[in-house]
């Protein structure tokens, strides 16, 4: 069975992607474990697991890069975003998130929209918002958020997508950046979904603002 099949986090890692003369498990639920089992490794930062120089295979089976395609499979590609919830924020990693939700460095974003949301939830992640990689989440979000109309790039198209990305914001809850997408989505957003969700981070970073 799968689980005998994934027993050190080297064999995990194989399987998820290949490495070591290996090529990657051809099971996408065999993927998915190993996506799901090494999010549970929450030190990889510590042990040089995951930077720019050697990203893991989680950052390359969910943003691909390389010399490596992102996972063909969504449910693989959706448990590598939310996996890193649980992990130290690295450059590899935020990067890969930040191409699974607004794309960038050659790459499209996620086609599939449970995927981007998955990106925009883990940028949401409360420890996320310590790292030095909080500017590169917040203009992620923003993008996904309302667009970046001057360099011509436009909102996510689905409303899911949008409220996961406002929702992450508001747990972020500070800059300008910040405060100036929030207020625009709440405003202007076609969904009511949307609208309420920016206007509930909103009011947290305004509360947070005050407070200070």
């Amino acid at each position: 069975d799968w689980e005998g099949r994934l027993e050190s986090f080297e064999v995990m890692e194989q399987a998820l992607g290949g490495g070591g003369g290996r090529v990657k498990d051809e099971s996408w639920e065999v993927r998915k474990a190993a996506a799901e089992r090494i999010g549970q490794v929450v030190d990889t930062a510590d042990f040089d697991l995951d930077d720019d120089a050697h990203p893991s295979m989680l950052s390359l089976a969910l943003g691909g890069g390389d010399g490596h395609a992102k996972d063909e499979h969504v449910a693989v590609r959706k448990a590598a975003a939310k996996a890193f919830r649980l992990q130290i924020p690295t450059a590899s990693s935020m990067r890969a998130l930040r191409r699974a939700l607004v794309g960038g460095e050659g790459h499209d974003k996620d086609e599939d929209a449970d995927v981007r949301k998955a990106a925009a939830k883990t940028f949401g992640t409360p420890h996320f918002e310590e790292s030095d990689w909080v500017g590169l989440a917040i203009g992620a979000l923003s993008r996904a958020l309302r667009g970046e109309y001057v360099a011509g790039h436009l909102k996510d198209e689905e409303a899911k997508v949008r409220k996961a990305a406002a929702e992450a914001l508001g747990v972020i809850g500070r800059g300008v950046e910040v405060a100036i997408a929030l207020r625009w989505a709440k405003d202007k957003d076609g969904e009511e979904d949307v609208r309420r969700a920016a206007a509930d981070a909103f009011e947290k970073v305004v509360n947070q603002v005050t407070k200070v």
